[in-house]
């Protein structure tokens, strides 16, 4: 959301698609935030978890926080997977919001 006030939850989603062929394994979200603009904090109350995603397939990852404090908070994602085929690494960054 755009606003949110001090005590209120609420949620970030990050929808990743494997455009490829292969199972993307151990698909691994990460997310971070920087405050600017106040001195408002804001706590992780949920996490998501590790998953594969098969081969033109797509998940959601989501994060639940509470705001504590007025602030604007900037999230940047990214995810990191293994190749079903190759085995090997890959990572993308998903963009900022």
């Amino acid at each position: 959301p755009a606003v949110v006030g001090t005590g209120d939850t609420f949620t970030v989603t990050m929808n990743v698609v494997n455009n490829g062929a292969a199972n993307a394994l151990n698909v691994t979200p990460a997310l971070s935030g920087t405050i600017t603009g106040g001195v408002g904090f804001v706590g992780l109350l949920t996490s998501p978890t590790p998953v594969a995603i098969n081969g033109g397939g797509n998940h959601a990852f989501t994060w639940t926080f509470s705001a504590t404090g007025d602030a604007t908070i900037t999230f940047t994602a990214n995810v990191s997977a293994t190749d079903g085929c190759a085995r090997s690494p890959c990572q993308s960054i998903c963009g900022t919001r």
